[in-house]
C-alpha cells in the first residue's frame, strides 16, 4: 500500500513502522481518522451531531465500553523556535481531571507524536510514544527515553536529538471534554473474513484551546472546535479501566485489511452524523499552533492600533463577538480582534488555570 506523506517524516517514522506493520509496530503506530463538526448557521456550537453519532452506533449495538464527560487537559510544548513542530513532531503533557475538576490533575502522561502519512481511506498513520509520569509541571524527556530504549526505538532519539528539557516552553493548553466509546464492529461491515475482528475507539471531543494573558482573570480562549476521531484498536488503552477492555481488540490485520476497515468506518461516521463532517488531517496540536499564530497576529494588530491612542487601555473582554480589521478609534477593544464569539463555550463550562496563581 502506498502512503502519502503529510509532513516531512523523521527517519524511522512512520514509514519504517508501517512497512511490515508487525505486532511491535502496532504498539507505537496509531491509525486514526479525524473529522471536524461544522458550526451551525449562526456559528454556535453544534453538539447535536455528537448526540446523533452516539445514538447511531448505540442503535447498532456496536458500543461496548463508554466513558462520557471525561475532562482532559493537555499542555502543548516545543522549543522557542518550534524545532519539534518544524520537523513534523509534537510533544505534550496530558492529565485527566478527577471529577471534572481542572485543579485536580491525575493520570498524567508525556507523549511524543511523529510525522504522518495518509492511507487511501483518509486514515492517518503516525508514531505515538507515550508513557506515564507523576509530574504535570515539567517536561522531562528522559521519561520517554527510558520508556523507549534507543536500540529499539531510534526514531524517538532522532526526533528528540539536541532538545533539552530546559528549552521546552508551554505554548498553549487544550481543555477537552471527551466522550469515549469502544466499538465492536461486525466483520462483514468492514470487509473481513477468516474469523478476523475489528475494534475501534470512537472519540467525541469538545476542545477549547486556551492561553494565559497577563491582566486577564481567566485564560484566553483562542479557538474552539468539535472533533470526531476513530482509531483502530490494536492494543488495550492503558487508561481504560474497564474489565472488558482486553476483549475488544482488533485481530492481527494487514495494511490492506486495516485500510478497508477504516474506509468503512469513515462512511459509517458520516452516515451517523447525517453527512457534512469535514475530514481533518491536522492534529489538535497542529490546529492549536495554527490558530495561536492567527490570534497573536490579531493581538499585535490591537497593540499597534492602541499605540496611537492617548488614554491608558485595559483589556475589558476577550470573549465576545469578533470584528477584525476595525479602524482604530476610542471604542476599539481587544475582543474585536478575535475571530469568534467564545461566550457560549465559557457559559457551558468554567475554563480556568489548572494551577491558579
Amino acid at each position: 500500500m502506498t502512503h502519502k506523506a503529510l509532513t516531512t517524516p523523521v527517519s524511522g517514522t512512520p514509514d519504517d513502522l508501517t512497512a511490515s506493520f508487525n505486532a511491535e509496530a502496532k504498539k507505537t503506530c496509531e491509525i486514526e481518522m479525524k473529522f471536524i463538526v461544522p458550526s451551525n448557521e449562526d456559528d454556535t456550537v453544534n453538539h447535536a451531531v455528537f448526540d446523533s453519532v452516539k445514538k447511531f452506533f448505540a442503535d447498532l449495538n456496536w458500543i461496548k465500553i463508554q466513558k462520557e464527560n471525561n475532562r482532559i487537559v493537555t499542555r502543548q510544548a516545543d522549543t522557542v523556535d518550534r524545532a519539534l513542530l518544524q520537523a513534523g513532531n509534537t510533544l505534550r503533557l496530558r492529565g485527566g481531571c478527577e471529577d471534572g475538576n481542572i485543579h485536580n490533575i491525575s493520570s498524567v502522561d508525556i507523549c511524543l507524536k511523529t510525522s504522518k502519512t495518509l492511507d487511501k481511506s483518509d486514515a492517518m498513520r503516525r508514531g505515538e510514544y507515550q508513557t506515564g509520569t507523576d509530574d504535570f509541571e515539567h517536561f522531562v524527556l528522559d521519561k520517554l527515553r527510558t520508556a523507549y530504549p534507543q536500540e529499539k526505538y531510534p526514531e524517538v532519539y532522532k526526533a528528540l536529538e539536541g532538545i533539552k528539557d530546559s528549552q521546552l516552553r508551554e505554548f498553549f493548553r487544550i481543555d477537552c471534554i471527551r466522550h469515549r466509546y469502544v466499538l465492536d464492529v461486525p466483520a462483514e461491515v468492514v470487509g473481513l473474513d477468516g474469523g478476523k475482528k475489528f475494534a475501534a475507539e470512537l472519540l467525541l471531543d469538545d476542545n477549547a484551546f486556551v492561553l494565559d494573558v497577563p491582566g486577564l482573570d481567566y485564560p484566553l480562549v483562542f479557538h474552539h472546535d468539535l472533533e470526531i476521531e476513530c482509531e483502530s484498536l490494536f492494543k488495550q488503552c492503558e487508561f481504560d479501566s474497564s474489565p472488558y477492555a482486553a476483549k475488544y481488540i482488533s485481530s492481527d490485520l494487514n495494511e490492506e485489511e486495516t485500510d478497508r476497515a477504516m474506509a468503512a468506518m469513515r462512511d459509517k461516521i458520516q452516515e451517523a452524523a447525517g453527512g457534512g463532517l469535514i475530514i481533518n488531517f491536522m492534529s489538535k496540536a497542529e490546529r492549536g499552533f495554527k490558530y495561536l499564530d492567527e490570534t497573536l497576529e490579531r493581538l499585535r494588530d490591537y497593540v499597534e492600533a492602541n499605540k496611537r491612542l492617548t488614554r491608558n487601555n485595559t483589556v475589558q473582554s476577550a470573549f465576545t463577538v469578533s470584528a477584525s480589521g476595525v479602524p482604530a478609534n476610542d471604542n476599539e477593544k481587544l475582543h474585536y480582534f478575535l475571530n469568534r464569539d467564545f461566550g457560549p463555550i465559557l457559559r457551558e463550562r468554567g475554563i480556568a488555570r489548572y494551577n491558579p496563581v
